[in-house]
């Protein structure tokens, strides 16, 4: 390998191996590098960043172009191989990959285009129901579109006042052991008080027998809602927990609910604003343990938060409070998820 050179950009040395000085007006470039020891791993540039803030954001490589005029196509990024592009990104973040993105993983990607939960695409990939006094959901015709599930008003939480919908079978998903799980959901609800939010993974599929959110949480207690998960993951927010206003981060293992009497400890810290849309998203790893996020902020993790044989489809409810219900409807803007590739053909 040639001695690894440093980054110059628009530097002239001033002698070898020291300092080197800027040069105004000399064109931009990275030192050529050569990997070609024998044995070894070898790198031609090694960016080393270490962040300790107590506060304020970081980035690790920025790339800020000013784009006065540009006559073709501009990169912020081309990757090539042999003089042929394989990976680029332009400066309006289009990407162009040689590949298909995620080809060892089974992805879903719904974004509810379709015109009602009739057509065959929704009939396909998912399932609704809807309580008594609530509302199935409905696919509504919004510029992205999105799916409407509504809770009822009787106060009985659970297959009265639940709309519920889910992955249309568990054979969707895979057991957790194969490897990474990601959840990601893109969702609203148009009022904070009167009901009970869930958005996550669940082993159990919607049910017309026991429409139900995965998890309540009343006060500071955190129990099953009729559907006799055994492993499950979900944000939930409750208007009558201790803190009513926060996403609680619930997880099941095995039938046995983490934080079960003491709901505070698996707060997220962030709540939903009415009518404002939020990402949630919940990774689980092979190991069964689990991070949440919220618009990209990881916010709480669970080691060992469900079982490794456990198979996950997304899940995602709303029922009403027993108290003071209020009709609320969690919309769903998209769903992504997404598994590793089962090795077996058996």
């Amino acid at each position: 390998m040639t001695v690894q050179r440093k980054i110059l950009c628009g530097l002239e040395p001033r002698y070898d191996n020291h300092y080197r000085i800027p040069v105004t007006g000399t064109e931009s470039y990275l030192a050529s590098v050569t990997l070609d020891e024998a044995t070894g791993a070898e790198t031609g540039f090694d960016i080393q960043v270490t962040t300790n803030k107590a506060a304020g954001n970081d980035t690790a490589l920025k790339v800020n172009q000013t784009d006065t005029v540009s006559g073709g196509t501009s990169l912020l990024f081309d990757g090539q191989r042999n003089a042929t592009s394989v990976f680029s990104v332009d400066n309006s973040g289009g990407v162009s990959s040689a590949r298909p993105f995620n080809p060892g993983h089974v992805v879903v990607f719904d974004d509810f285009f379709q015109s009602a939960v009739a057509d065959d695409s929704w009939a396909n990939s998912w399932l609704t129901f809807g309580g008594a006094t609530s509302a199935a959901a409905v696919v509504v015709a919004s510029p992205e579109g999105k799916v409407d599930l509504v809770s009822g008003t009787n106060g009985t939480a659970g297959t009265t006042d639940a709309s519920c919908m889910s992955a249309l079978a568990l054979t969707k998903g895979q057991a957790v052991s194969l490897g990474k799980i990601v959840f990601e959901a893109r969702v609203a609800t148009s009022h904070i008080t009167g009901a009970t939010l869930c958005v996550g993974l669940s082993d159990k599929i919607a049910s017309d027998s026991a429409e139900a959110v995965l998890h309540t949480v009343k006060a500071a207690v955190i129990a099953d809602d009729g559907l006799t998960v055994a492993n499950a993951l979900s944000f939930c927010q409750d208007s009558e927990a201790t803190l009513a206003t926060l996403w609680h981060c619930t997880s099941e293992n095995a039938g046995t609910i983490a934080y079960a009497t003491a709901a505070g400890s698996c707060s997220s810290g962030v709540g939903p604003t009415a009518n404002t849309y939020q990402v949630l998203r919940i990774e689980v790893d092979a190991s069964g343990d689990a991070r949440f996020y919220v618009d990209g902020v990881l916010k709480f993790t669970e080691t060992t938060a469900v079982a490794t044989t456990a198979v996950l489809v997304p899940y995602i409810a709303v029922t009403a409070e027993d108290g003071t219900p209020v009709a609320t409807t969690l919309s769903v803007d998209y769903i992504y998820f997404a598994q590793v590739r089962n090795p077996s053909n058996a």
